[in-house]
């Protein structure tokens, strides 16, 4: 039974850690994006500043 539960424990944080790195690896993606498109769209975008103060914190 405790190896059970161990195995279960590390499985489920190896789930977590990969998880969260999908998360981050996403922020990055959606940041570098948003990114380009506020160098493209310099004059249509007023909120730029805004939105990378949020992504940034």
């Amino acid at each position: 039974m405790k190896k059970y539960i161990l195995s279960f424990f590390i499985e489920t944080g190896a789930g977590l850690l990969l998880t969260e790195r999908w998360l981050m690896g996403a922020l990055t993606i959606t940041r570098i994006i948003v990114m380009d498109m506020a160098n493209i769209f310099p004059c249509s975008m007023p909120w730029k500043k805004p939105v990378k103060h949020v992504l940034s914190t």
